[in-house]
């Protein structure tokens, strides 16, 4: 995903993973499960191994979306805190 940091690009990957979730698209199945794949190798291979990373990097593997309005947000470290509290990491 582009980004101008890895911060950002990470940020944007976890957002589309999490989109890709909402509509049935996960590790194992959904017409876009091969993005899905690429998307949380680059996450596993990253700089940024954190628990969200690695919680979300979980949810796309098990095709557990996480509630929330996830297309409005932005990819701003921000983004952090407010997906630890969904997670509730």
């Amino acid at each position: 995903m582009p980004g101008r940091t890895d911060e950002e690009r990470a940020l944007a990957s976890i957002l589309a993973v999490l989109q890709f979730l909402a509509e049935g698209h996960s590790w194992h199945s959904g017409t876009f499960r091969k993005h899905v794949q690429r998307l949380v190798k680059f996450l596993e291979a990253g700089k940024l191994q954190n628990d969200v990373v690695r919680a979300i990097v979980r949810r796309a593997r098990d095709g557990n979306p996480l509630p929330g309005e996830w297309a409005k947000k932005h990819p701003e470290p921000s983004l952090w805190d407010e997906l630890a509290k969904a997670l509730g990491t």
